[in-house]
């Protein structure tokens, strides 16, 4: 399918009308107190804070980003109050009495708290002078500091084991309904998108020793992408969905999925077009 068959698709009344109604229905679903339950059927039950990256997008894009702050606020509050040191993986709706949500999951989950410091790197752009963004920057700093370091991101590459990659400890696929461990895609993409909105942000807090931390390691990230995360299909350079450890040299999952998809959703821009293109034509077919 060509491009242009493809807008006009895109454009067309069925998937405008799908594209706003669920939209409607997810700024129907988030509270005044940043609360968005993840499913309305009890399917999943509680507040995923992984989803804010993504609805802080659409909230961007509607020109609503005021609603990204009570989102994140709550997730830094809920961690602040239970002492924990990362983004928990499923948070409980906010008691009345404190309006603090306890913590219903506390897996580790990178890529989630990638969404996160990316919200929150999103609203300090929009509201840079912000009294709530002065305040809550210590906080976001620290997360930011220990999401892109070891264990999560080592570069340390001397190892054959050590790719310089994100490794995400509990990615949370629909292959085969599995929680994996795995250099992937998606968590790539946004840790890198996620330190370069930080990196933003500490330049306007005159944080010089941040922005530039944050500059060399997505930097380093990026460049351990393009020389690891690459792979031969059909002749042709594509990302690759997944890179698994196996205790001694890492091997490329096969296959290709929506992972692939992850620097349209994160905004990284970091990725190699060519690939990237290779990687979109490839994935109907080999998806």
């Amino acid at each position: 399918m060509d491009h242009n068959t493809l807008r006009h698709r895109l454009e067309g009344n069925y998937h405008t009308t799908m594209l706003a109604r669920n939209a409607a229905n997810l700024l129907e679903r988030l509270t005044p107190d940043g609360y968005l339950p993840e499913s309305l059927t009890g399917t999943y039950g509680g507040m995923f804070p992984r989803t804010i990256g993504a609805m802080a997008r659409l909230l961007e894009e509607l020109g609503l980003a005021a609603r990204i702050r009570p989102m994140v606020d709550l997730v830094f509050r809920s961690m602040a109050a239970s002492g924990l040191e990362r983004v928990p993986h499923v948070i409980n709706k906010p008691d009345p009495a404190t309006g603090i949500s306890s913590i219903m999951c506390s897996i580790d989950q990178i890529d989630g708290q990638a969404h996160v410091l990316l919200a929150w790197g999103m609203y300090a752009q929009a509201f840079p002078d912000d009294a709530w963004t002065r305040e809550t920057y210590p906080f976001a700093r620290t997360l930011m500091n220990r999401s892109s370091d070891a264990p999560y991101l080592s570069r340390c590459t001397n190892w054959r084991i050590e790719p310089g990659l994100v490794i995400n400890l509990h990615l949370e696929h629909s292959r085969e309904w599995n929680m994996w461990a795995a250099y992937d895609f998606l968590s790539q993409s946004f840790v890198a998108s996620a330190l370069s909105a930080m990196e933003t942000a500490a330049r306007h807090m005159h944080d010089a020793a941040s922005a530039e931390r944050w500059c060399e390691r997505r930097t380093f990230l990026e460049k351990q992408i393009r020389a690891n995360m690459v792979r031969n299909l059909d002749g042709k350079p594509v990302y690759a969905e997944m890179l698994l450890p196996t205790g001694k040299k890492p091997e490329f999952f096969p296959g290709l999925g929506w992972l692939n998809l992850a620097p349209i959703p994160s905004g990284w821009t970091g990725f190699d077009p060519a690939i990237f293109r290779n990687t979109l034509d490839a994935w109907p077919v080999r998806a």
